[in-house]
């Protein structure tokens, strides 16, 4: 009859030296956002045992520190959990969107800028276009329909020019810059998620 290999119990001394190292009882439950009453039913202890030895009072049983041994691995993400790799690729998605989403705005607002600097240029080369037909104009016998059509074109190009002038196309400029450092900022982010990084 084959023996049994006896069962490799964990060294607890060494797990209580690990968490003393890593993190206090008190530092792990805040972290987690618990109750002292809400950790020891995890634990299987009772209240009065787990604030004892949160106070460093009394010592946990064997299979609470093996329960907080492996509290401590998977917040120093020695042992990523799934539903962290989860919500980890969740953020990498939904940075992606966000990205591809300022792309397009910063593609538009680009184009915006363009077509506005066009207008302006237009806008300049009509107001020249009509001082120089309204000087052109015969003094002796002027033509009112002509004349009238010129003023109206000028006060036309006027209003245009409020819309697609150096200060509207300083506005545009601004939100593109504004948009690609969102895009260089998410970017940045997005490795970080990937490799696991700290985002400050």
């Amino acid at each position: 009859m084959a023996l049994k290999l006896p069962q490799i119990l964990p060294d607890f001394k060494a797990i209580a030296n690990h968490i003393s190292a890593m993190r206090s009882l008190k530092q792990i439950r805040e972290i987690l956002g618990v109750s002292q009453q809400e950790l020891a039913d995890y634990l299987g202890v009772t209240r009065t045992l787990y604030s004892m030895a949160e106070t460093r009072k009394r010592s946990l049983p064997a299979s609470a520190l093996s329960k907080i041994s492996a509290l401590v691995i998977a917040l120093n993400n020695d042992i990523p959990p799934r539903r962290l790799q989860k919500q980890t690729d969740r953020d990498i998605k939904t940075m992606r969107s966000f990205i591809q989403t300022c792309t397009r705005e910063a593609v538009l607002a680009k184009r915006q800028l363009q077509q506005l600097e066009t207008d302006y240029r237009h806008c300049l080369h009509t107001l020249m276009a009509v001082d120089h037909l309204q000087a052109t104009l015969p003094e002796d016998q002027p033509n009112r329909k002509d004349q009238l059509w010129l003023e109206l074109l000028q006060r036309k190009t006027m209003k245009r020019l409020l819309v697609c002038g150096p200060a509207e196309q300083a506005k545009k400029k601004l939100k593109a810059d504004a948009i690609n450092m969102q895009v260089t900022r998410a970017k940045s982010i997005s490795i970080k998620i990937t490799k696991g990084l700290p985002l400050s």
